[in-house]
């Protein structure tokens, strides 16, 4: 069995590493980050959850009130709203945060700057 001061530096460890942005998880924050203008917004517009999830990715956040359902993509001090209608195409999208600025992608002194 391993010392129990072992085990601690283990689940440190583990924890230490999921915490660490993947490849995936920076390319999705780099694509939210894109998405969240009005503009690139008007992209996802009538588009399926299939097609959002292909331009997307997968919500950090989905909640379905029948018949609509409502997704929420997440990147640092930025997240992106899809709002879907009964036939299951995007009907609205919002974003809330920072995006614009692309605060996700700066220092945090630069951060506190702009919020």
């Amino acid at each position: 069995m391993m010392p129990a001061m072992g085990k601690i530096v283990v689940l440190i460890l583990l924890l230490l590493t999921a915490c660490v942005p993947t490849q995936k998880d920076t390319a999705q924050t780099n694509t939210i980050l894109s998405m969240s203008s009005p503009q690139s917004q008007l992209a996802l517009h009538g588009k399926t959850t299939e097609e959002v999830r292909a331009i997307m990715g997968d919500p950090a956040f989905v909640r379905k009130e029948n018949p609509n359902e409502s997704w929420v993509f997440k990147a640092p001090d930025c997240a992106v709203f899809v709002f879907f209608d009964k036939d299951g195409k995007s009907a609205f999208t919002e974003s809330k945060g920072t995006c614009g600025q692309n605060a996700a992608k700066q220092s945090p002194q630069k951060k506190k700057s702009l919020l």
